[in-house]
Parts: structure tokens; C-alpha cells; sequence
């Protein structure tokens, strides 16, 4: 016995959804979900302690740029970076090949936050021509490239993290003390 084939017919929306949709932006739901990836990352780059998380959050949203990875990057290298009162303490303390002419400057009369603020600023300058290289790998006379990535679990390139410089004083952790 055969079966009896069904047709479903299409019905139209009721004329008040019609008029509905037309009147609704197309867009608006993908800026509602915009909006909330930005709030949503907001809050990520204020745990994270970014000063400005809102622009950070709107960059990664709307330019595609992986502001978490830039963020996190910069902040690890800002880590590096000696803070007051610390680096002539941790110096001391691990008795490193400076620690002489560390202590000949203070016997001589030098201060220790003069000390700390002169290799802070080197450091920092450093820092600075770090980023500038590695968003400019073609600034080289041999023809070598390079590039920094953030990397999935199994070491896949994810995004790459360019233009450092613009963003690197941003992220000091010095301003937030």
C-alpha cells in the first residue's frame, strides 16, 4: 500500500510580524551581540587589570585584533621590569655578579631609588625596542623574519600579536601602584 504523500504548505507570517521584522534593524541583533562580547571582555581585561578595559574589549571585538593575547604578553614582559624597593633587596639577596658595584655605588654616596629609577628606565627603554623589534622583523640587513603568536594546547598558531609598541607603556603596572 502506498503511502499518501503530504505536502506541507507554507502559511506567510501574520501581517503585524511581517511589518515587525521590516521595521527592525537587520543589524541590531549583531550589534546586541557585539555589545555584549565588549561588556563581557570589559570585565575579563578589569580582572586582568587594564586600565582602560573597555577600549581593549571594544578593540578585540570590533578590529579582530587578539587584545587578551597582546594584553597578557605585555603585562608577563612588564613583570620582568624592577619595582621600587624590590631590586636592590633581590639583589642582595642572590648575590649576583653587580651586587659589588651596587654596594661601591652606595658606599660612594649613591641612592638607592637613583638606582633603582636608572635601571628601571633602562630596562623599560629596553622593553620598548623589544616590542618595536618584534613588530618590525623586517628592520634587519639579513632577510630573517619572525613573528609572535599565541598558540593553541597543541601549538598551532592561534593569532598573531603585532603593533606591541603601541600599546606596551600602556600596560606598565607601575601607574596602577
Amino acid at each position: 500500500m502506498a503511502k499518501a504523500k503530504t505536502t506541507r504548505r507554507k502559511t506567510k507570517a501574520p501581517a503585524k510580524k511581517r511589518a515587525a521584522r521590516r521595521e527592525a534593524p537587520p543589524s541590531s541583533s549583531a550589534a546586541g551581540v557585539r555589545s555584549a562580547r565588549v561588556e563581557a571582555l570589559s570585565r575579563v581585561f578589569t580582572t586582568l587589570g587594564a586600565r582602560h578595559p573597555e577600549r581593549w574589549a571594544r578593540s578585540h571585538v570590533q578590529d579582530g585584533v587578539d587584545q587578551i593575547g597582546r594584553f597578557v604578553f605585555l603585562r608577563a614582559l612588564w613583570g620582568r621590569i624592577v619595582k621600587d624597593g624590590r631590586f636592590l633587596d633581590k639583589m642582595r639577596k642572590n648575590k649576583s655578579a653587580l651586587t659589588p658595584v651596587v654596594e661601591r655605588l652606595l658606599v660612594a654616596g649613591a641612592d638607592e631609588g637613583d638606582l633603582t629609577t636608572l635601571v628601571r628606565a633602562l630596562q623599560v627603554g629596553l622593553l620598548v625596542d623589544l616590542c618595536q623589534l618584534l613588530d618590525d622583523p623586517a628592520d634587519n640587513d639579513e632577510g630573517v623574519r619572525w613573528g609572535l603568536w599565541r598558540m593553541d594546547k597543541r601549538g598551532l598558531p592561534l593569532w598573531q600579536l603585532g603593533d606591541l609598541r603601541l600599546d606596551v607603556l600602556d600596560v606598565d603596572p607601575a601607574d596602577d601602584l
